[in-house]
């Protein structure tokens, strides 16, 4: 017997297309997917990446002098090549919430958040590591220690490096201008190590009339 196919489906309960479902897939799944693939060709990852590197044992700064970090487990600690802490700015400030590691050699780290500069970026920010001394340095050169940075070294850094801030309210290139930082403090050590006793600049001012 052939049965009509205009009668075979009486009696059967007939489902509804799921058009809440189709809906959701135009104005949810499908845009997220084509995002997706345009931040994938851009970046090479299919979503937006961040990162924080770890500080080793770090310590809460609980308050600051005028010259060292006073830390919660009682120690007080001075930055090598400086020689006043820039108290008020809020650049160095942002650098201690997360806590500071104090390295064996004396030399303190803390973080900052970089965010990034180029689209082609997978990351949109990612937490370094900062060597506190470079950071103090350059957001503030009249707290570098003029007995072993050259005066004229610390005049030209106080009038040629911008320290213009971005949206983010920190200054374009950070990284890299601190990394310059730590070049001119070596630079300046090794100087000394090698003339301990050559002075280094000479003014008529110093002379008693």
């Amino acid at each position: 017997m052939i049965t009509d196919p205009e009668f075979s489906d009486i009696g059967k309960v007939k489902s509804k297309p799921r058009t809440g479902w189709r809906w959701a897939r135009w104005l949810l799944v499908y845009p997220l997917l084509g995002l997706a693939g345009c931040h994938m060709l851009m970046t090479g990852s299919p979503v937006p990446l961040w990162s924080t590197e770890r500080l080793e044992h770090p310590v809460v700064v609980k308050s600051l002098t005028d010259k060292t970090l006073i830390l919660a487990d009682g120690r007080s600690v001075a930055l090598p090549f400086i020689k006043r802490l820039p108290v008020n700015d809020p650049v160095f400030l942002t650098a201690l919430k997360h806590g500071v590691e104090v390295g064996q050699d004396g030399e303190v780290v803390g973080l900052i958040r970089d965010y990034r500069t180029c689209g082609n970026d997978p990351f949109i920010w990612k937490d370094r590591r900062i060597n506190l001394s470079d950071l103090a340095g350059f957001m503030d050169p009249d707290c570098i220690d003029a007995s072993i940075v050259p005066v004229e070294v610390i005049k030209d850094l106080k009038e040629n490096e911008s320290r213009s801030l971005d949206h983010h309210g920190l200054p374009f290139l950070l990284l890299s201008k601190a990394h310059k930082m730590r070049s001119i403090y070596e630079a300046s050590k090794s100087r000394l190590d090698e003339e301990p006793y050559v002075i280094r600049s000479f003014s008529l001012d110093h002379i008693d009339q």
